[in-house]
């Protein structure tokens, strides 16, 4: 969906993936998204400000929620400085994020 949308998508596997490709010679970016699967919320938002931190401290972090309640869906909550946890319903609230950021 993020090519579609002209996005250029760098897909890692995991967190050891993640990092070797940073160490392999990690292409510049404007954002930085990581999928919450089998990881609580703060566990991805440090994983997300290591990768930061390792060659782009000021990109924006999104954190894309797997399990919520229905409350929740639809919202983004913000975690720190520019990091943000997703909770999609449709989908359009990563693009509107996307837009708000870039």
């Amino acid at each position: 969906m993020l090519r579609e949308k002209g996005y250029n998508v760098l897909v890692a596997v995991d967190e050891q993936d993640a990092l070797e490709r940073i160490n392999d010679g990690f292409v510049k970016s404007d954002l930085l998204i990581v999928n919450l699967i089998g990881k609580s919320e703060e566990e991805m938002v440090n994983f997300g400000n290591q990768l930061r931190e390792r060659r782009q401290p000021n990109i924006p972090l999104i954190v894309i929620a797997a399990k919520y309640g229905e409350d929740l869906e639809g919202t983004t909550s913000q975690v720190g400085e520019n990091a943000f946890i997703i909770y999609l319903g449709d989908g359009d609230e990563l693009f509107d994020l996307l837009d708000r950021l870039t």
